[in-house]
């Protein structure tokens, strides 16, 4: 019986550090070190090019028919816009929906927006873009009204009327002097035709001058401005992007005192399936597709080219294997451009 029970006891104690054995926990592994890197999609960079036209009201506006007799002047100061030209640039930006993680212990390189440009392969410098800096001094010059051409004692005239007067008086003067030498009746007529046509230059500019202070100063300049917009994935037909003012320049889609521009992306067929991202994989890529790109102003056609736009193409994936290889992506597309064993 003791020998039964002794028996039955050691049974006991095997099977229980078999059971304990079985349970023993495995140490995790350490997950390795991720690299996250995104593919671009294509943004477009709207660049309206804008003749602006700007009229200053002369400071004799009031005594132009009086002594000038011309009616048709500028009584107030006014702006005008006028569309000359629209182009689209394409601009790269990280595409959140294609956002990825790579081991850290492949040599990956990326961009400063965290776009892929290659991998197992140097990176290149990108070359400075010179900053243009622009002054306003030339454009506010343009302004400023020009009292050169008047006598000492018509800038010290006690009243604006007899200034008025003064600067027609001296218009009929300079008109005079030029018919004098064109006709060659002045006795200081230049020898040469040179001399002539810069004494009539110089008499035309003051003219000019004194012209400004009653009809008013124009000065046309071209402005650029440029609109940021990312498409879809998708085609779109006549979608109002913003609006161009004749008063104001370019104001938003909603702004309804501007002419609307319309963008119409016709995308080209690509038969190529995107990869299945339920397979895993590490390293993806964009087969870039194109769409025909038109834009219009209310019915005016002011752009139309073929383009490539990242996220009309497909998504793509490498096999492991190539990890080792030396692999060269184009930032602005997510294309691969470059493979070398």
């Amino acid at each position: 019986m003791f020998r039964k029970f002794s028996c039955f006891i050691l049974l006991c104690c095997f099977s229980c550090c078999v059971f304990a054995q079985k349970n023993i926990k495995k140490k995790p592994k350490k997950s390795s070190p991720q690299v996250v890197y995104s593919l671009p999609k294509t943004m477009f960079a709207i660049e309206v090019n804008m003749k602006k036209t700007e009229t200053r009201v002369g400071p004799y506006f009031r005594y132009c028919e009086r002594y000038l007799a011309i009616r048709d002047v500028c009584t107030e100061d006014n702006v005008s816009y006028e569309v000359q030209s629209l182009n689209i640039k394409t601009l790269p930006v990280p595409d959140k929906d294609k956002t990825f993680q790579i081991n850290a212990m492949s040599a990956l390189w990326v961009n400063e927006i965290g776009v892929i440009c290659g991998l197992n392969i140097p990176p290149m410098i990108a070359e400075e873009t010179a900053k243009v800096q622009v002054s306003n001094e030339a454009y506010l010059d343009k302004f400023a009204f020009d009292y050169r051409a008047y006598y000492e004692d018509q800038l010290l005239a006690n009243s604006i009327a007899k200034m008025a007067e003064s600067a027609a008086k001296q218009i009929y003067s300079i008109r005079e002097s030029r018919m004098a030498l064109i006709s060659g009746d002045n006795e200081r007529v230049p020898a040469d035709g040179q001399s002539l046509q810069i004494m009539l230059e110089e008499l035309d500019k003051a003219e000019q001058s004194l012209m400004e202070l009653f009809v008013g100063k124009k000065v046309v300049t071209t402005e650029t401005y440029t609109y940021y917009y990312t498409p879809s994935n998708k085609s779109t037909k006549d979608e109002v992007i913003f609006r161009v003012s004749p008063t104001a320049g370019v104001v938003e889609k909603d702004d309804l005192s501007g002419l609307p521009v319309y963008l119409t992306i016709s995308a080209n067929k690509n038969d190529i399936p995107p990869v299945d991202l339920k397979n895993g994989g590490e390293l993806f890529y964009n087969i870039v597709g194109t769409a025909f790109v038109q834009l219009k102003v209310e019915n005016k056609m002011m752009f139309e080219q073929t383009m490539s736009i990242a996220q009309m193409g497909t998504l793509q994936a490498l096999p492991s294997k190539f990890k080792t290889y030396k692999l060269r992506f184009d930032p602005n597309t997510g294309a691969l451009i470059g493979l070398e064993k």
